[in-house]
């Protein structure tokens, strides 16, 4: 007779020095009627553990095998059910394995299409959402998207985990920031959205993936010297060419991209107003400060892009005159327009790297401080919210009004106003 008073507690774990012990009773008998004695020694905690779920389970199923009810079922498919419920515990699952079969057909009943890594890939990056982003952002997407199809040849995008993505993120950013996880967790995330609203993956798998902390750093702004520099050196570059990137920059607080996108058809300058297509494809007015009305006064066009053709080029020349690193690769064949002594050593490591955002930063700084820190004025002008503006720009170090007073002073000198109006 089988006794119905066993439980899977009569197996238990024990530690013996540095071994680890299975012993317990399991509740079928032997030919004399005694119940099988479990005693079994392992090196390992894991290897213990694993032995004891399965002596456990031989237990229960010995258990119901033996229990006077009428069942369909045969002992495999009960045993089965019990390695289903597990499953569902172990996992947080309050649910029955009725309803997990019904949940299982339903997602199984619409097959999803066996879309490659590299097909997937390629269908993203030729979206209009995607070519609308600057060539900095769209390369740098690629790159991603390029070294995760390498490592994982033909896989259909169905069938990536979140464990795998996670490990080959580790691989892929080893000996770099956590800013670059971080990125790279961004370029991924809204790849895996793109293939979910394609209806390719159940799910995005990157959502489940925790980010790395990033310390915070203080915004860096430009003084008012500084900015004075940057547009003496401008003035001598190509005419002027870098002019107007500076203007949108510094004093207009604009965002890299969005200068990159801006036409002289949306700058408007006897209202004093710039339509900016602005961050997530959403439109925002700009108000002119009135100095820099007369930068651009000398500098505006009827139409065409602002951003010049050899941008690029003119804005290394610009940071090296300016005292700042830019690698020599960048520097080959450039005009250095007379600044070839400032130029001569652009790569010295000694010199600091011109600080990120530092124009937009700056602008925005100081449209605050003008507008008497007014938050909400500020963050419908450069384009962020109201907490940002807040956490960020109030409070910034060494900032006061005279520095806010002399930012908004510098014209260009009174020799460029009597050529414009000669």
């Amino acid at each position: 007779m089988i006794n119905n008073r066993w439980s899977k507690n009569s197996i238990k774990i024990k530690v013996d020095g540095d071994y680890y012990k299975v012993e317990g009773m399991l509740p079928h008998r032997d030919k004399n009627n005694r119940h099988i004695r479990v005693r079994n020694r392992f090196t390992t905690r894991a290897e213990a553990e694993a032995h004891l779920q399965a002596m456990q389970d031989k237990g229960e199923l010995y258990i119901l095998q033996g229990m006077n009810r009428v069942s369909h079922l045969t002992a495999k498919e009960e045993a089965d059910a019990i390695a289903a419920i597990k499953h569902l515990q172990a996992h947080g699952r309050d649910i029955s394995i009725y309803e997990m079969a019904v949940s299982y057909v339903a997602n199984i009943s619409t097959e999803r299409p066996m879309v490659k890594i590299e097909e997937a890939g390629k269908s993203f990056t030729e979206t209009l959402k995607f070519q609308e982003n600057s060539e900095r952002h769209k390369k740098a997407v690629k790159r991603v998207l390029l070294n995760l199809a390498k490592a994982f040849p033909r896989k259909v995008v169905s069938s990536f985990k979140k464990v795998e993505i996670e490990r080959w993120m580790e691989k892929f950013t080893e000996g770099l920031s956590a800013t670059s996880f971080n990125l790279c967790y961004l370029h991924l995330h809204v790849f895996f959205n793109y293939c979910y609203n394609q209806e390719w993956v159940e799910d995005n798998p990157v959502s489940r993936i925790q980010k790395r902390r990033v310390e915070r750093k203080r915004v860096e702004i430009l003084e008012p010297e500084q900015v004075e520099k940057l547009f003496e050196i401008a003035l001598n570059i190509k005419d002027g060419a870098m002019v107007p990137y500076l203007v949108f920059s510094i004093f207009c607080g604009m965002r890299n991209e969005e200068i990159m996108r801006l036409d002289w058809k949306d700058v408007n300058l006897s209202k004093g107003v710039i339509r900016v297509d602005g961050k997530n494809y959403r439109e925002r007015p700009v108000i002119i400060p009135e100095n820099a009305r007369v930068w651009l006064t000398r500098y505006a066009k009827s139409e065409g892009r602002v951003r010049h053709s050899n941008h690029v080029k003119y804005w290394d020349v610009l940071k090296a005159c300016a005292g700042y690193r830019v690698h020599s690769a960048r520097m080959g064949s450039v005009c250095f327009f007379g600044y070839d002594e400032e130029c001569k050593n652009a790569s010295d490591k000694s010199r600091p790297s011109f600080p990120k955002n530092v124009m937009r930063h700056t602008g925005i700084t100081f449209m605050v401080q003008k507008l008497d820190q007014n938050v909400d004025k500020t963050a419908i002008w450069a384009g962020n919210s109201p907490q940002i503006i807040h956490r960020h720009y109030l409070a910034v170090r060494g900032l006061d009004d005279e520095m806010t007073e002399k930012f908004y002073s510098i014209l260009p000198p009174e020799e460029t106003i009597f050529e414009k109006s000669a």
